[in-house]
């Protein structure tokens, strides 16, 4: 049986959304092991990084304040242009904000000298 273009090209897109979603489900199981493993006692810090939607959707906050709630800091995703071409929250700090604040956090636990 031979579909419409618009019903191949939406299979495509489904098929390709579905390996997305297995990939990053992959990465989120890596993470959640880093950071069960993590020594509580050590600061850690995380960058979110995703579209606005995404952003916005009541499961990131949930997850972002439990990553609060355990003490490791957050270093905010800021609002710009997206690869995506969305316009608003979700894009990852710039580098020099997550150093300052990589800096900060270790000087505060007595990791580095500040310079």
């Amino acid at each position: 049986m031979l579909w419409p273009e618009a019903d191949w090209v939406g299979q495509r897109s489904r098929a390709r959304y579905s390996m997305v979603l297995a990939a990053q489900e992959g990465r989120a199981l890596q993470q959640t092991c880093v950071i069960r493993a993590w020594d509580l006692s050590k600061p850690l810090l995380f960058c979110p990084a995703m579209n606005t939607a995404m952003w916005k959707h009541p499961l990131t906050a949930q997850q972002v304040g439990q990553l609060k709630a355990f003490g490791y800091v957050e270093i905010p995703c800021v609002s710009k242009k997206l690869v995506c071409g969305d316009q608003g929250l979700g894009a990852m700090a710039e580098v020099e904000t997550i150093v300052d604040k990589v800096k900060e956090v270790f000087f505060q636990h007595g990791g580095i000298q500040q310079s």
